[in-house]
């Protein structure tokens, strides 16, 4: 068979292969040769034509299920083998019994069967891009507007020539009927979207070819009255199958080259239904149509003088006329209700877009709204003040007082009382800030327990009245779970001027003054002044020297000696912490251990301190037993490594844990600082039972009892230096208090170690009470190691002689 592709290889399914080339040559040779070959070949030629169409589109439908459904395929086939049979029928009673052929005969049954299985066939394809009811009532319609002149210039000749039998002329209105059924479905063809591709154009076309053939068959048959075919109409008949043979076949090729098609391109979006739109193309069909019925009918009402033909002639294009403009009428009245339909469409979107949009508005209100207000306690948030302090700066220098305001306390409700009641709290904390500032100040929470106030002016003795009135407001006990919370609030003030220029500046120098309120004792507040800035920046600089020195190793250790009063021999050292920044200043530990403290740097500096002392004071423990004794703060102790750090600094040493004594003063011992007391007292319980010495630093200036002492996990008492030398606010030292202390020490089975022993009163006063160890410039200041190593090997050899007249016994530290 036939293909009308290119070879395997080919991807181009509407290409020419040489089969293809040799079935357009031999079907055009055929269907040309039905016109000029001799009358006797022409019938056989004519049958070829057919037999070769339609055997090609019987292979090519059983190949291909392409043509549109499995049904459709079938009756097509069906059809045009119901075709060839006619023909050989035809054909053989025209060989047997002479040209005429009688209406009643079964080859013209089979020329009517073959068009209704054909109209099926294509009735059965289906385009699911246009509603079907509207794409057969287009059909209709025009089908209705041919009829007309299908009837004036075919049908009514034939039957006024009077040349056929009853029967003939019944068999030739049928063919008329089946011709116009034929034309409804290619109507159906052209009007929808159908033709897309060369296998539907081609069925399409050979529709319309037979059809016209059809049309030359009825006008011979009517100028001449015989049933023969005249050679174009043959002629039509033979091209209409080839062409149904070339669909059948492109079909098939299309079918078997599926697999080697390039890569589809990506799909574009489905358009929409198009079936029941009225185009303009389609309105100018409609409107031809319409027109052509009644020019068709004066045409054929009107012979040469003028006069109707008859009755019927009348009747026939009147019920003509009638449907067509019934139709039209249908088919305006249905696109009416698919425009009224869409516009109603259109008005819910609408609606429905109206109804999105506000919501949509409102719900970007309440959006915004969040965005600035804070989602517990209401108040406007950090983004609302930054947007208010940058409009009252707008308005000019001068127009701004902030306030910041942080609970003290509010950490211990949390930690003890639990998040829902610090809720609470806060809640109430609100509520009070909102009553008892302004209306035209601005209440936000940045977060936590800190609140802000904003007012949009300047008056330094009114911002310190409204700070005072907050401070007293919340202060007051808060009615809380069946409970009276106490929390006070520090407030920190600023008043602007000229150089406060942004939000950030006037947030960063309210905070310098509600820092200063937290430092100056917390339950007050403080107007900002410049200093705060100044001493802020030192206090910014002091760290970020810290931090460099640590990392470059720039601290380094002296140590004091510990002496007993007996025998004057060192019996331990205490590690002080030296530093002396980059410009070469020597700053005090007063100043620089609370920023370490503060900002947690004390920790990896404690570690530090312990590594270097238990390295520095290891040959002096070897050699003369002298322990390290080493200040720890809360912080360190609160680190949860604390005791690793401790054990790791001894045994990289290759120290004893006796060859260590930590001090740590008397308020964290009792208190706990950062952490429990109980958890300080069992870390220290488990360094002391590693041997670890610990001291009480500056005993005496705190507040812990005799009962408090007994349990607390310490092996020296360090006297301070005030109960020795006295102070400017107590005068000279009172001997009866430093000799409480020692008795203190003796009961309890403690070392007692006097501190800031600087004369030799003060030396002997303490030989009288009972000689306890002492340390003070009186025997050495503090000193680099190697000075201290060179203090012991004198000490080594001179402490007898020195001590020889004084000290009955020797006094050493108890482990």
């Amino acid at each position: 068979m036939p293909r009308l592709a290119g070879s395997p290889g080919d991807t181009r399914l509407d290409g020419v292969s040489r089969r293809g080339l040799a079935y357009v040559v031999v079907g055009g040779a055929l269907a040309v040769a039905t016109l000029v070959a001799p009358i006797d070949w022409r019938a056989a030629l004519y049958l070829a034509a057919v037999a070769l169409g339609a055997g090609t589109l019987v292979w090519g439908v059983l190949r291909s299920r392409r043509c549109g459904s499995r049904w459709a395929g079938g009756l097509l086939a069906a059809g045009v083998l119901l075709r060839v049979v006619a023909d050989l029928g035809w054909m053989g009673h025209v060989a047997l019994y002479g040209p005429e052929v009688p209406a009643t005969s079964w080859s013209t049954a089979s020329y009517g069967l073959h068009y209704l299985v054909l109209s099926a066939g294509v009735v059965a394809l289906r385009d699911r891009r246009a509603p079907s009811r509207i794409g057969l009532l287009d059909a209709g319609i025009t089908t209705a507007g041919l009829l007309l002149p299908a009837w004036t210039f075919a049908v009514e000749p034939y039957l006024h020539a009077g040349h056929a039998s009853t029967a003939t002329a019944a068999a030739t209105v049928g063919y008329v009927a089946c011709d116009l059924l034929l034309l409804a479905c290619v109507a159906r063809l052209l009007i929808g979207s159908f033709l897309r591709t060369t296998g539907s154009r081609l069925l399409a076309a050979g529709l319309g070819v037979l059809l016209v053939a059809d049309g030359f068959y009825l006008g011979g048959t009517a100028l001449t009255g015989s049933t023969e075919a005249l050679p174009p109409a043959n002629f039509g008949w033979a091209v209409s199958y080839l062409l149904f043979g070339a669909a059948g076949a492109w079909y098939a090729r299309a079918a078997s080259d599926v697999r080697v098609l390039p890569a589809p391109p990506p799909a574009k979006p489905a358009p929409r239904p198009t079936g029941d739109r009225l185009t303009w193309r389609r309105a100018g069909v409609f409107a031809l149509v319409a027109i052509s019925a009644p020019v068709f009918w004066v045409i054929d009402g009107a012979d040469g003088g003028g006069q109707l033909s008859g009755p019927a002639d009348r009747v026939v294009p009147a019920v003509i006329v009638a449907v067509l403009s019934a139709l039209l009428i249908v088919r305006l009245v249905v696109v009416a209700r698919v425009a009224q339909a869409r516009a109603a469409e259109l008005a819910e979107r609408e609606l429905a877009l109206s109804a999105a949009l506000e919501r949509q508005e409102a719900l970007q209100e309440q959006l915004a709204a969040r965005a600035l207000r804070d989602p517990l306690t209401g108040l406007g948030n950090r983004a609302l003040l930054a947007d208010r302090l940058t409009a009252a700066l707008a308005a000019g220098p001068g127009a701004l007082t902030l306030l910041l305001c942080d609970l003290d306390g509010f950490k211990e409700v949390n930690d003890t009382l639990g998040h829902p009641v610090g809720d609470e709290l806060l809640l109430e904390v609100a509520a009070r800030l909102r009553a008892g500032v302004p209306d035209e100040a601005t209440v936000a929470r940045l977060g936590g327990d800190e609140f802000a106030v904003v007012l949009p002016t300047a008056d330094a003795d009114a911002a310190q009245r409204l700070a005072d009135q907050i401070v007293a407001g919340l202060a007051t006990p808060y009615p809380i779970a069946d409970r009276h919370l106490h929390v006070t609030t520090s407030v920190g003030v600023l008043v602007a001027d000229a150089s406060t220029t942004s939000a950030s500046d006037a947030l960063r120098d309210a905070d310098l003054a509600l820092y200063a309120a937290k430092n100056a004792g917390k339950n007050q507040a403080v107007v900002f002044t410049p200093e705060l800035r100044a001493a802020r920046l030192a206090h910014s600089r002091l760290v970020a020297g810290l931090r460099d020195a640590l990392v470059a190793d720039g601290l380094r250790l002296d140590y004091q000696p510990v002496v007993d009063l007996h025998s004057g021999r060192c019996q331990a050292v205490e590690a002080l912490l030296r530093w002396t920044d980059a410009d070469g200043r020597s700053v005090p530990p007063s100043q620089f251990i609370p920023v370490a403290e503060e900002n947690g740097l004390i920790v990896p500096i404690g570690a530090w301190v312990l590594r270097r002392a238990c390295a520095e004071a290891a040959a002096w423990y070897r050699t003369d037993g002298v322990a390290v004794a080493v200040n720890v703060s809360g912080v360190q102790l609160a680190d949860p490594g604390f005791v690793d750090v401790v054990t790791d600094a001894l045994a990289a040493a290759g120290l004893p844990g006796a060859a260590l004594i930590l001090e740590v003063t008397e308020s964290v011992l009792v208190t706990g600082g950062d952490l429990p007391a109980a958890q300080i007292r069992e870390r220290l319980t488990r360094l002391r039972a590693a041997g670890v010495r610990v001291a009480i630093d500056d005993f005496g200036t705190g507040y812990s009892s005799l009962a408090a002492l007994r349990q607390l996990p310490v092996d020296i008492l360090k006297i301070d230096k005030s109960f020795i030398a006295g102070s400017p606010d107590t005068g000279p030292a009172d001997p009866t208090f430093t000799r409480a202390i020692l008795h203190l020490a003796r009961s309890l089975q403690l070392t007692a170690i006097a501190e800031g022993i600087e004369t030799e009163e003060q030396a002997a006063m303490l030989r009288a009470l009972g000689r306890p160890m002492a340390q003070g410039y009186l025997f050495a200041r503090p000193a680099p190691a190697a000075a201290i190593t060179a203090y012991l090997d004198r000490d080594r050899g001179a402490a007898e002689r020195r001590w020889l007249d004084h000290v009955p016994a020797a006094l050493t530290l108890q482990a």
